[in-house]
């Protein structure tokens, strides 16, 4: 004899609202890597599409630092700065410093150490201790940007080849944020070397039908917010896992926990 199946009386979604809470606190907007191949002078994001431009809202700007050494066969970072460690220029050693380190690990770290990990008092963040007269520790900047198109959050690179062009954006347009930013490459090269600068220009203003999607209330991180701060919030507490390679564009797309209680992008 088949058992009776017992229909329950239908329930009204919303009264089931409260169980969304909960997952509601672990908000992580996917802020993902916009890449740049710069033997092709192109861009290469899901959210942002792949082709020589793309469009975005910039909406927060982070320092970073990344100290790799002088050693051809080392793939990881001797020392990071990065979010808001990067803001306050505090470094932090990748690898705990021990008695049975090779010299040349022991010559790369002291003066880190002797600089108690302020980017200031470094050695290595001095002009000419990198290859002609960079700096060892290389500088770059981190910009968050959504798309209007896609509703989409990346972050993007910029390295020292394209600081002037940045920084002159940046006078001309102190609100940034206000604006619909076009990134745009130029490929340089210089004997073997090829490389892209990243060009910045006003492409339109905000008005507040654009912005809209951005003033969805979120919880994040036990508080209820906006989501456009509740990405930028998430994006500075991140730290980058190792260097954007300049070359093909490579680096880590997707934000991981880590043991420390930050995220590394």
């Amino acid at each position: 004899m088949a058992k009776e199946v017992k229909t329950e009386a239908m329930v009204n979604p919303d009264d089931l609202a409260f169980l969304d809470t909960e997952a509601e606190l672990s908000y992580e907007p996917p802020i993902m890597q916009i890449k740049v191949v710069h033997a092709g002078g192109l861009f290469q994001s899901d959210g942002f599409g792949s082709g020589d431009s793309i469009t975005g809202v910039i909406l927060s700007v982070l320092p970073n630092r990344v100290f790799f050494g002088f050693q051809t066969d080392r793939n990881y970072p001797v020392c990071v700065s990065s979010g808001e460690d990067a803001i306050a220029g505090i470094g932090k050693l990748k690898s705990t410093p021990t008695d049975n380190m090779s010299e040349d690990d022991k010559l790369e770290i002291a003066p880190i150490i002797g600089a108690n990990c302020i980017c200031a008092k470094c050695r290595w963040a001095e002009y000419g201790t990198g290859t002609g007269k960079s700096q060892a520790c290389r500088m770059s900047y981190r910009l968050l940007i959504w798309s209007p198109e896609s509703n989409s959050y990346g972050w993007l690179a910029i390295s020292p080849t394209s600081f002037k062009n940045w920084k002159n954006y940046k006078a001309g347009n102190q609100h940034f944020s206000r604006v619909v930013t076009k990134f745009t490459l130029s490929v340089q090269k210089k004997g073997a070397y090829t490389w892209s600068l990243i060009n910045f220009t006003l492409d339109k203003p905000v008005d507040l039908a654009t912005v809209e999607p951005l003033k969805k209330l979120v919880h994040y991180n036990g508080q209820e917010m906006m989501e456009y701060k509740a990405a930028i919030a998430y994006f500075k507490q991140c730290t980058v896992k190792e260097q954007d390679d300049e070359t093909n564009g490579n680096g880590h797309i997707t934000p991981t926990p880590t043991s420390g209680g930050k995220d590394e992008f």
